[in-house]
């Protein structure tokens, strides 16, 4: 898209009219008569039930459906402009490092997410078993982390937050630092040089050409329609090797999840989706972190260095 706000203004009109034309799709009271029709079918026993996959896919289109219904049209479609403003606001206010001029717009998301959470929290208490929420978020963290809740994430937070500060502050006292000089001693990095070495590495990590591609975009990212077809971003700084690198690893490590969820009959169907972001961020920092900071790693990556930067690794 070129960057420019006319094309961003017009960009989030169309963002609103296919969130329009979407969310009739989904809402659609037919699609409410087949789910309960399969559901009675599930709870009569029929020849097709005890299928664990379609049972799994009745539970998650009925909530999905339960909360798509409680949504308005209207609001789905300024929801989705909304997100697309946002998202120019950010790069441009990003850009300049000036914060108070996204946050006029990230004012208007938060109260927009606060209205939707109110609409839906009646149905992810329902699916849940519970009569009610604790808290609004809850809501809004169902979608991220099914079954979460904000209390179980104190709980999380607070165990980490006792075990990494007191690793953080020695590592900081006590600590060597490392030696990083080589990673910027031949800059720039030409970036173009530092793609195609991306490329190469996502190939030997495991990632499926055939099923999707790897692009630049302002902030690394991961998605596409399917195992069948995922695209994945990152950026390239001529001055910082290393960025460019590590995020190709990371978001590598999502692209490989999304092309192991399951394909063939289920693609397109509720129990392909991706389980939760935690899941998902399991595996990119599974390969970021244990794979991409290894020595073993570092030792099949030198070569290939040397070869695409040959002055800075001699």
């Amino acid at each position: 898209m070129p960057p420019s706000p006319a094309t961003a203004t017009a960009r989030a009109a169309q963002k609103a009219a296919l969130a329009r034309a979407a969310h009739a799709a989904h809402t659609d009271a037919e699609v409410g008569n087949l789910l309960a029709r399969l559901e009675e079918e599930e709870e009569a026993g029929g020849s097709a039930a005890g299928d664990p996959w379609r049972t799994a896919n009745v539970r998650e289109a009925r909530r999905a459906y339960g909360k798509a219904v409680a949504i308005p049209e209207d609001m789905a479609a300024a929801k989705a402009a909304l997100e697309s403003e946002g998202y120019a606001a950010w790069v441009s206010a990003r850009k300049a490092s000036d914060f108070q001029a996204f946050a006029p717009v990230l004012e208007r998301i938060v109260e927009m997410e606060r209205s939707v959470a109110a609409l839906v929290a009646p149905v992810v208490a329902a699916s849940a078993g519970r009569a009610a929420l604790a808290e609004p978020y809850d809501a809004l963290l169902d979608a991220y982390e099914k079954g979460c809740t904000a209390a179980r994430l104190e709980v999380v937070f607070a165990s980490l937050k006792a075990g990494l500060l007191p690793l953080l502050q020695a590592v900081r006292e006590q600590g060597t630092p490392p030696d990083v000089a080589l990673l910027s001693a031949g800059a720039p990095f030409d970036t173009a040089a530092q793609a195609k070495l991306c490329g190469e590495i996502a190939v030997a990590l495991g990632f499926d050409v055939s099923a999707g591609r790897l692009d630049v975009s302002v902030h690394p990212f991961t998605g596409g329609a399917g195992p069948e077809d995922v695209r994945m971003t990152t950026r390239f700084k001529a001055g910082d090797l290393a960025e460019g690198l590590t995020g190709c690893i990371h978001e590598t490590g999502h692209a490989l999840y999304e092309q192991g969820r399951p394909g063939g009959a289920q693609t397109g169907l509720p129990a392909s989706a991706a389980l939760s972001m935690g899941a998902h961020e399991s595996q990119s920092l599974l390969w970021e972190r244990h794979v991409g900071l290894s020595l073993p790693f570092a030792k099949w990556l030198a070569p290939r260095l040397g070869a695409a930067f040959q002055d800075a690794f001699r």
